[in-house]
């Protein structure tokens, strides 16, 4: 219970800085809020340093999830803005990095608490924090982004003051709500009065509510709750199969060592669907909409049989089944949201959907719990998620029925 509520509490940081992070980005934040979710994820692992105990992990856990929630909204948007033909397996294959690390952190956060202690751990933590791949691979993106584009190191100071002059230029748009203040004069003896001008320009951080409400057109559109549902249920059955698959085996009879091969078994299966998920859709293969509903009906089966199992080698498949089913739809949730709410919105649409499950991240621990040590078994549990899934399975073919009809009507209009 204990290591639940520290998981819920880190997730539950990342999540509700989403919508904080979305308004900041179409502000043009984007290498400053990198640079903060690094700095605000390593202090929290050196602040644990120096305070290991359990206290200082509540406090403190929570700074690393708003540190790393910083970043999330960051790749999102950019891996949408540069990558267009091959969308889906770019994000795949930037995903797929948290799956292969799964190999890794465990043994060797394992190996460090056995010899070291929670402290040290702690400072490992700090410095991965600091310089991880994917942090990295952030920065190096949000650098393209900055306001001047990279130039020969041997480029003069007047090169790059025209450069930066020319884009500025290009770039520049006027504001839709100036304050406009006209003051009439007389020129030259005229009887004509002509008006000079002069703008005020609104602080460039302040969002008004006339120009934040076309940003949020999308909560106007089914199909952005169905994307927002199965995230949320993406999100929840991810966290209870980690939590409970070793529990299950155990229970079955399987020894220690094997059920917790079970966990790899899941990352594998997890890993493979983020590669190869994308290459499915960008393929033409079967839609992004087809790969979210094959998902939603696998992962119900699998659910559903996943109590009555008994063998190791049914629980292995089992769980290779479920990552893939996982892994596929989590790739396409932010390549999806961009047909709901348009590339220059979807930092809003990610930020908001966040916020919605941190909200019910907050029952996930307890939902465990009361299946666990109340009822005695996870097979509940199983039963839930799979009926819900099961309910996602016919919104997809509903919607994906329903936009076969709008193009099959609007070819018959134009013949």
């Amino acid at each position: 219970m204990v290591a639940m509520t520290r998981d819920a509490s880190g997730e539950a940081g990342v999540l509700v800085a989403g919508p904080l992070t979305g308004v900041l980005i179409v502000k043009g934040y984007v290498r400053s809020l990198s640079l903060l979710g690094v700095l605000l994820t390593a202090a929290a692992s050196i602040f644990c340093f120096f305070r290991p105990d359990y206290v200082a992990l509540l406090v403190f856990l929570p700074l690393a999830g708003v540190g790393q929630g910083l970043c999330m909204p960051v790749n999102s948007v950019l891996l949408n803005r540069y990558f267009e033909r091959h969308l889906s397996r770019a994000s795949g294959a930037s995903l797929a990095g948290s799956t292969l690390a799964s190999f890794l952190f465990p043994p060797a956060v394992t190996l460090l608490l056995e010899s070291y202690g929670l402290q040290l751990e702690n400072g490992a933590g700090a410095a991965v924090a600091a310089a991880s791949p994917e942090e990295q691979e952030c920065l190096n993106a949000a650098v393209k982004m900055s306001k001047v584009s990279p130039v020969a190191m041997d480029a003069s100071a007047a090169d790059l003051a025209f450069l930066a002059y020319q884009q500025s230029e290009e770039r520049y748009e006027p504001p839709e709500e100036d304050v406009v203040i006209y003051e009439m004069q007389r020129r030259n003896q005229s009887p004509v009065y002509q008006p000079t001008v002069l703008t005020l320009p609104r602080n460039n951080f302040v969002f008004s509510s006339r120009a934040m409400r076309p940003r949020m057109a999308f909560f106007g559109k089914p199909f952005y709750y169905l994307l927002a549902a199965h995230w949320l249920c993406s999100s929840y059955v991810n966290f209870c199969l980690l939590v409970t698959l070793v529990d299950l085996a155990l229970g079955e009879g399987v020894g220690p060592r094997p059920a917790s091969f079970l966990l790899s078994a899941y990352s594998v299966g997890d890993l493979v669907g983020r590669l190869f998920s994308g290459w499915v859709s960008d393929r033409r293969i079967l839609s992004r909409a087809g790969v979210m509903a094959l998902s939603c009906l696998v992962l119900a089966v699998v659910l559903v049989t996943l109590p009555y199992l008994t063998g190791f080698g049914a629980l292995l498949a089992a769980s290779v089944a479920a990552g893939w089913c996982v892994g596929s739809c989590a790739v396409l949730f932010s390549v999806m949201m961009v047909s709901v709410a348009g590339l220059d919105n979807l930092p809003v649409a990610v930020g908001c959907t966040t916020l919605i499950i941190s909200i019910a991240t907050i029952a996930r621990p307890g939902l465990i719990v009361l299946f666990r040590d109340v009822q005695g078994s996870y097979s509940g549990l199983y039963v839930a998620h799979a009926v819900v899934y099961g309910a996602l399975f016919v919104a997809y073919m509903a919607h994906s029925l329903h936009k076969r009809s709008i193009q099959c009507r609007s070819l018959r209009d134009g013949c």
